[in-house]
């Protein structure tokens, strides 16, 4: 399972590193890095429009039943808000603060660095907590350093989350969607509209979705996760 966590992390990030460069770690989960010219975000703005500019839905039918859909007509969505530990967490917010309000902490393992340079940022910050720690779960978030200035982990901003559990964790987006709950690909496309792109296995039980929108300065996304028809991980980033 923890495979399959790394893996879908890796792919909604991918996009993100197409409009940033700068790698300054040993650590993929610590990674910083600062934002890319506009040349590379305007290509990659271009292929996005090319895609979907299509005026039908493109769909792609797997040799396994499964099918790759890239939708005409994505819904843009500005999802800044969600619960962890029954706290509302309103983004962005500093580290400091985040873990203050839900008991969260970055982790040992984390390596996290000090200081960061203005406009650098961790790809994903492993946290910890009591709420966790015994259980099938794990908690990342990106973390920006927002200021004019070096700064340490405590002054970075979180600009989003990653979660993940076959347990259940106590997260949930302002829509109420949530870990663990039952839902098929066609429930959250009820809840935000079409997505930007989507994966569906034969049955319909197991899938993912990914909402998102890129300008020259910044990257936001929503991807939704399912498994044998339960929602087992989220990932949400803001501009920044």
């Amino acid at each position: 399972m923890k495979i399959k966590k790394i893996l879908s992390v890796i792919l909604v990030l991918s996009l993100v590193m197409l409009t940033f460069y700068g790698c300054k770690s040993d650590s993929t989960e610590s990674t910083t890095t600062a934002i890319n010219d506009s040349a590379i975000n305007e290509s990659t703005d271009t292929e996005t429009t090319e895609a979907q500019g299509a005026e039908e839905d493109i769909v792609q039918t797997n040799a396994d039943g499964s099918k790759s859909i890239i939708y005409a007509n994505p819904t843009v969505i500005s999802e800044d808000t969600y619960y962890l530990s029954g706290k509302k967490v309103e983004l962005p917010m500093t580290y400091k603060d985040f873990s203050s309000l839900t008991g969260y902490k970055y982790t040992e393992q984390s390596m996290a660095q000090s200081p960061i340079e203005p406009g650098g940022y961790y790809n994903m910050l492993p946290l910890t907590s009591s709420e966790i720690e015994k259980i099938d779960a794990d908690v990342d978030v990106p973390a920006a350093n927002l200021t004019d200035s070096e700064t340490g982990v405590e002054n970075l901003s979180v600009v989003g989350i990653s979660v993940y559990g076959t347990d259940q964790v106590d997260f949930k987006l302002e829509s109420g969607l949530q870990i663990g709950q039952a839902a098929t690909v066609d429930d959250i496309i009820g809840v935000y509209g079409n997505p930007n792109s989507a994966t569906i296995n034969a049955d319909g039980a197991n899938g993912s979705l990914e909402y998102r929108y890129s300008t020259n300065t910044a990257y936001h996304s929503l991807a939704i996760h399912i498994q044998n028809g339960v929602i087992y991980e989220i990932q949400m980033t803001i501009p920044f």
